[in-house]
């Protein structure tokens, strides 16, 4: 029983000290990103002008709101190709490993367990089913009884 709550405990350890990284990784880059965006914000909306109004003159209005909207289409495209990727660390890998050492470990521990106590419950149903046996067994040696000695009553 110490085996399986050492194992709970070090699951336990190694995934929080995994989600503890993978917030680290997240909140670093939801600060990075919201200072990005806000960057991109602003030089976008000066490229924007600049661009339409280089292109408003050869391209006419609807032909530089069009340049304008594929520039956005291709540089949202390659934002979110980038954001889509995952963080590559050697220490969250190993963590990841360990945690599914340790998880393992833990399962084998807990399927004894649960092997034990089916085994208990299999002896309950079979002392259960023997004493309803015994019961009915009882009951049917008192009817014979009963008969036999009604019938020598009436002599």
């Amino acid at each position: 029983m110490s085996s399986l709550s050492t194992n709970a405990h070090l699951y336990a350890r190694l995934a929080v000290l995994r989600q503890r990284i993978m917030f680290r990784y997240a909140a670093s880059r939801i600060v990075i990103g919201t200072l990005a965006v806000l960057l991109l914000l602003v030089g976008v909306a000066l490229l924007n002008v600049a661009l339409f109004l280089a292109l408003r003159n050869p391209l006419g209005d609807i032909g530089a709101v069009l340049g304008v909207a594929a520039v956005h289409l291709v540089a949202g495209a390659i934002a979110l190709a980038f954001t889509l990727q995952e963080p590559a660390s050697a220490e969250l890998e190993a963590l990841s490993e360990a945690e599914a050492v340790a998880l393992d470990a833990l399962s084998a521990d807990t399927s004894s367990l649960v092997e034990g106590i089916a085994s208990v419950g299999g002896r309950f149903s079979r002392i259960g089913s023997n004493a309803s046996l015994a019961v009915a067994a009882l009951s049917s040696l008192q009817s014979l009884l009963s008969r036999t000695h009604n019938k020598e009553a009436p002599k």
